[in-house]
């Protein structure tokens, strides 16, 4: 992205004084700032789109942050991960007993006949 960036850059630190000369010389001196209104406006614009067009990150794919500096050994750097997988493996075999928790809920509130059904409700 910084590569593309300073080529824009450079092609337009090359065009835009023949350009704005050009119109200028040949439409009036008005159109300096027509031409900076517009092409102004254009960055503006695309910038815009590129802020709403942006890819969102899935929490499901992502992975647990890890603070390893480039100082870090190799050694440790396999520890840290490795403790990692462990943390993240624990907190959804954790998610996934709470969803058997709430589905035997769910269970019980059928068998008795629905939320404030009791042994007196009949069906």
């Amino acid at each position: 992205a910084a590569g593309g960036l300073l080529f824009i850059n450079g092609v337009g630190a090359m065009t835009g004084p023949v350009l704005v000369g050009y119109a200028m010389t040949h439409l009036g001196i008005e159109w300096y700032f027509i031409t900076l209104f517009i092409l102004l406006s254009a960055i503006c614009l695309y910038g815009i789109y590129r802020i709403s067009q942006r890819a969102h990150v899935v929490v499901d794919e992502s992975g647990p942050y890890l603070p390893i500096t480039s100082r870090t050994s190799s050694l440790a750097t396999g520890f840290a991960l490795h403790a990692a997988e462990e943390e993240h493996v624990e907190a959804l075999e954790d998610t996934e007993e709470v969803f058997e928790f709430r589905s035997d809920d769910a269970d019980v509130i059928r068998r008795s006949g629905g939320p404030g059904g009791g042994a007196g409700n009949t069906q």
